[in-house]
């Protein structure tokens, strides 16, 4: 998934792909554990997609901070 597509999905849209990734991640990881073919390159993928979307959550959580703080007196 690409950065660009995360960032226009809604919050609770990326916490549900959050967590899909996160059960084919275990599902993947479950099965090498059972002597079955590896699948690296889907397991770095799901790694890789699941550290974007947490990404785009952190900083999505940021912005918000950020603009909660500017009306406590500054400027």
């Amino acid at each position: 998934m690409n950065t660009s597509d995360i960032r226009d999905l809604p919050q609770t849209d990326i916490e549900s792909e959050i967590a899909k990734c996160r059960q084919k991640l275990f599902d993947y990881r479950f099965r090498a554990g059972q002597e079955e073919k590896q699948r690296a390159g889907e397991i770095r993928s799901l790694r890789r997609d699941i550290a974007r979307m947490m990404t785009v959550q952190s900083e999505r959580r940021i912005a918000a901070q950020k603009g909660e703080g500017d009306t406590h007196g500054r400027g």
